[in-house]
């Protein structure tokens, strides 16, 4: 909402306020709430509760056209392992409806209840299935086959392949974001050796296979 007067900035908008009330029809999302500053919840509840909050230079900020996300990992201790890759999702076990009161009472313990019934809907999301992981790990390889597509290189990656990203992933117990990082180590670094190696012309097809523990590329020549 910007500095108060007296402190550096205090001549420059706030970076939320400012960007509201340039885009009144805006998606804003807090992500992490659980670890904000009781003052920033206040503000929020304010959000919440009134639609509209006063900026550094008296401005009312209306908030009432945006739609407010709040995201948390409160709880995720009750769902890890609930649905682990290759087995039943958690509204098959039978126990989601355990799991959410668990997760609920714990939002409870960190959030005032004023807080919570200001909100419109608590979603508790589930642990990714290996379908999941499968489609992040395309979306991660998505640049590169554009690049070799350019170069009229084409790239397939086996089953085990991704099989093995997958199961790397889940030892790693941090969702989706070790993905990335697997992906240009075994994958995306490997390949750009390759190219280095060959010229660019001289190959038609580029494959990534897994054997034992390792991802193994294979380059195909013209």
């Amino acid at each position: 909402i910007g500095s108060a007067p007296g402190y550096v900035g205090y001549d420059h908008s706030g970076q939320l306020t400012e960007a509201v009330r340039q885009k009144p029809y805006s998606v804003v999302l807090f992500d992490e709430v659980e670890k904000a500053h009781p003052s920033i919840t206040q503000l929020l509840l304010q959000i919440l509760d009134e639609g509209i909050i006063t900026d550094n230079m008296g401005r009312k900020i209306n908030f009432k056209n945006c739609v407010v996300i709040l995201t948390g990992n409160i709880g995720s201790q009750f769902t890890k392992g609930k649905t682990s890759v290759g087995f039943m999702g958690a509204n098959s076990t039978g126990d989601a409806g355990a799991i959410r009161e668990k997760v609920m009472n714990a939002v409870k313990s960190q959030l005032s209840l004023e807080f919570i019934n200001r909100l419109d809907e608590v979603v508790i999301f589930n642990n990714f299935t290996a379908e999941d992981f499968d489609k992040i790990i395309d979306l991660n390889l998505g640049s590169l086959r554009a690049k070799l597509k350019e170069k009229k290189i084409g790239l397939s990656i086996h089953k085990a392949a991704k099989a093995f990203l997958r199961n790397e992933a889940v030892k790693a117990d941090d969702g989706a974001r070790p993905i990335k990082g697997l992906v240009d180590t075994w994958i995306i670094n490997p390949i750009a050796l390759e190219l280095l190696k060959e010229e660019s012309g001289a190959i038609k097809r580029i494959s990534a296979q897994a054997k034992g523990e390792k991802i193994f590329i294979k380059v195909v020549l013209k």
